[in-house]
């Protein structure tokens, strides 16, 4: 092989050497890019999380099921962090897998629960709701009634909750007892959501309520 040739090939070997890296190096921060992206995803989500719990109007019990989500994404955005800057061969940084302080729980203010006639509007169901409530008790109908034909009424009360939900539920009358027709209902009522009662500045309140629910098995097929 005279110098010519060989210059030909060495020049062709370094083409095809520079041609890898330069395949290689974009793999590598395609990659690091994908990373950066994720990791200030995830971020931002931290943040939203942190700024709702910065919110006058949250909640004792919205802040306890926040208060886990803080800490997660903090963790899981470290963890992102972490592989960006192996990926990047970035060494400077020192990553921080402990949260910041989360913000102070709000204060717990004991709010006026209303009678149902004290709001200038009463909690009602949507039809939505209704016909999901009835197809709950169609569905979940007490075995024993069902097989014998026998129908039932039961009367909760609920705290109905300024988001609409029933909490604190109890039964104040079934008809007849001990065939699962309070068990039934109480289940049906917490499936539900309530629009809730609002008072005279258009506010939601939280109310005390009662509602009646009937049982009426289906007609048998002659």
């Amino acid at each position: 092989m005279n110098n010519q040739n060989l210059k030909i090939l060495v020049i062709a070997l370094l083409i095809l050497a520079f041609s890898a890296y330069s395949q290689d190096s974009l793999a590598v921060k395609t990659k690091c890019d994908s990373l950066k992206a994720i990791f200030e995803e995830k971020m931002k989500e931290w943040k939203k999380v942190e700024i709702s719990m910065k919110s006058n109007d949250l909640t004792k019990t919205r802040y306890d099921e926040l208060l886990p989500v803080y800490d997660g994404l903090w963790k899981e955005s470290c963890e992102l962090q972490k592989k960006w800057l192996i990926c990047k061969a970035d060494n400077s940084k020192t990553i921080s897998f402990e949260p910041p302080p989360p913000p102070p729980p709000p204060q717990i203010i004991e709010e006026e629960i209303f009678d149902i006639n004290g709001p200038s509007t009463k909690p009602e169901l949507s039809e939505e709701y209704r016909t999901q409530l009835k197809n709950y008790i169609k569905n979940n109908y007490p075995a024993q009634a069902l097989k014998d034909s026998i129908s039932g009424a039961v009367i909760i009360k609920f705290i109905c909750t300024k988001e609409g939900v029933a909490e604190k539920i109890s039964v104040t009358l079934e008809k007849p007892p001990n065939l699962g027709f309070g068990e039934v209902a109480v289940e049906a009522i917490k499936k539900v959501k309530f629009t809730p009662s609002l008072n005279s500045r258009g506010k939601a309140v939280i109310t005390r309520m009662s509602q009646k629910l009937i049982f009426e098995p289906p007609k048998k097929q002659k």
